[in-house]
């Protein structure tokens, strides 16, 4: 027969399958970006492997879905209740969109959200208009640097999300998509000059230095805080060498 204790651990290891979002342990600096609820623009700097951009979809995952973190209580008093609807702008649609950031919101949103009506081989995700819906009718469109800025659009949002450093000029434009609703701008990015598609020096001097005013703010995130947290996490002395 099963333990108390072996029961305990069954049910809990169920529930965190069935509402992983619910039991998302973000670490020490990603856990004071989910709470910092004065600002309403948050970049993360970091380098790769850091974890940023599961900040950073985490993020947007509890607002879509109105599920708060329980290592991270009171972080969704900042938003509207759902329905939310976010872009999440990136390089590229095909590397980074499906390739990075759509599995990771796979990962965290609960299946039974996912509009499974709208799916195109991936659970509410529709491959036509790039956009992941879900049945409280919140909505998340993947957009790439490289599409030109929709001209002439009236479309309203709760909040945007940058993957890596955007042109400036969109960064400008987007602000013009989340005023009307009070929304929400965060960005996860290394801020590498070599590496950017885009001029990034504008970063420094508006984010960083917060030029753009007091609804700014921004966290460093380091590699080795990630790794050390993966280590704890091992479960095995033999796979946190291999860390």
């Amino acid at each position: 027969m099963r333990s108390d204790v072996d029961y305990a651990r069954a049910e809990l290891a169920a529930e965190i399958e069935a509402n992983p979002l619910a039991f998302y342990k973000p670490r020490p600096t990603l856990k004071q970006f989910h709470m910092d609820l004065k600002h309403k623009t948050r970049f993360i700097f970091g380098g790769k492997q850091a974890g940023k951009t599961v900040g950073e979809c985490g993020e947007v995952s509890m607002s879509v879905t109105g599920i708060e973190s329980v290592h991270t209580p009171g972080a969704l008093s900042k938003f509207r209740p759902p329905p939310q609807h976010w872009r999440h702008w990136c390089e590229d649609l095909t590397r980074v969109a499906k390739g990075v950031l759509l599995p990771v919101y796979l990962k965290y949103i609960p299946h039974e959200m996912l509009d499974t009506r709208r799916g195109q081989g991936i659970p509410g995700f529709n491959v036509q208009d790039g956009t992941l819906y879900l049945t409280n009718g919140s909505t998340v469109q993947f957009l790439s640097y490289e599409m030109a800025a929709m001209k002439g659009e009236s479309v309203t949002l709760d909040g945007v999300a940058f993957d890596e450093p955007p042109p400036e000029s969109l960064y400008e434009s987007q602000y013009l998509r989340i005023l009307v609703r009070g929304g929400h701008m965060i960005g996860a990015m290394t801020l590498d000059e070599r590496r950017a598609s885009s001029n990034i020096r504008w970063i420094d001097k508006r984010i960083r230095r917060r030029q753009d005013g007091p609804h700014v703010n921004w966290f460093r995130l380091s590699t080795l805080e990630n790794i050390n947290a993966l280590i704890a996490e091992a479960p095995t002395a033999a796979d946190a060498d291999r860390i």
